[in-house]
């Protein structure tokens, strides 16, 4: 029987021989005579090798094995209404958008805008480490992706869209604020209040230690903490430094909350990538939210970089 099973008229009469009882009311809903009906059942039987109704006083009765197939009967019926359901929002414009939370930092607004420029597309964004995005994309659950660095899927392509880089924070009144600058040994005396492992930020910093040679274990890791804002908050209150984004910080250095500093000798950049499958036809949909972020670009720098726009930008 594997393989042999052909899901056809035959399972749309079974339900209403299963509600009604009867092969000659079921052939009335599904204009139908009763002996067409009846051997459709008898088909299903010998394709199955199950008997589906045994004959009882004034109805037909469901065996058990009815009953185990009008289950699946449901399910086949309800992936049927998603596939509908699904081709209806394509053809409507959907597009599945996954991004870092490190990428939502470094392109502030950037879907939303472009969002906002098609007003036929209903956009559905998922945030997730760039590992768990790079198997969306793969598996089709995403459209795009807007994550650090490239997707190892060699059926993907990607476009640079951003650099940003990683700087250690720490508060205004630190004494490194003056210098601009920490060591790698001043680091390790200090403090540290980090992303978790896994995150684009902690694992670029660990790559970045690696390339000297170096490991987290001799640093002194306070905490660990998923949420920039709440990491953002305790280092403004004196818990410990930590390594972040520098755009993810612009709008506290403008309010005088906080300072970033380099890591002397460790210029930690990273790239924010759109990322893509490269059986799938978008160089349309690409096209429109790279000039879509170079617009927003454009807006920022025509504010000439004073901190009133940088925050605006930031709120997009």
């Amino acid at each position: 029987m594997s393989g042999q099973i052909r899901y056809d008229q035959r399972y749309l009469s079974l339900p209403e021989v299963y509600r009604l009882g009867s092969f000659s009311a079921a052939g009335e809903r599904l204009a139908l005579t009763p002996s067409a009906v009846a051997q459709q059942m008898h088909s299903l039987e010998r394709e199955l090798r199950v008997t589906l109704f045994r004959k009882g006083d004034r109805r037909l009765i469901p065996t058990p094995e009815c009953e185990t197939v009008m289950k699946y009967i449901g399910r086949m019926q309800a992936l049927g209404r998603q596939l509908e359901d699904e081709l209806t929002n394509t053809r409507r414009g959907r597009l599945r958008v996954g991004i870092t939370p490190s990428a939502a930092v470094s392109l502030p607004g950037l879907l939303t805008r472009y969002e906002e420029q098609q007003p036929g597309v209903q956009m559905t964004v998922t945030t997730a480490p760039a590992a768990v995005l790079y198997g969306m994309l793969r598996s089709l659950d995403i459209d795009l992706a807007l994550a650090e660095g490239d997707c190892p899927c060699a059926g993907c392509g990607s476009i640079l869209l951003d650099t940003d880089h990683l700087a250690v924070v720490a508060p205004p009144d630190s004494r490194y604020a003056g210098q601009g600058v920490i060591t790698l040994a001043q680091l390790r005396q200090e403090p540290l209040i980090l992303k978790p492992p896994g995150s684009g930020t902690r694992r670029m910093l660990e790559a970045s230690l690696r390339s000297a040679g170096l490991s987290l274990d001799g640093f002194r890791v306070r905490m660990e903490v998923e949420d920039a804002a709440t990491i953002k908050k305790l280092v403004a209150g004196h818990y410990g430094l930590s390594v972040l984004s520098g755009k993810a910080c612009s709008r506290e250095i403008a309010a005088g909350t906080l300072c970033t500093v380099a890591l002397e000798g460790m210029p930690m950049m990273r790239d924010i990538r759109l990322l893509y499958r490269k059986d799938a036809r978008q160089e349309d949909l690409i096209h429109g939210i790279r000039q879509c972020y170079a617009a927003l670009v454009r807006e920022w720098d025509a504010g000439d970089n004073s901190s009133e726009n940088k925050e605006e930008f930031q709120k997009k």
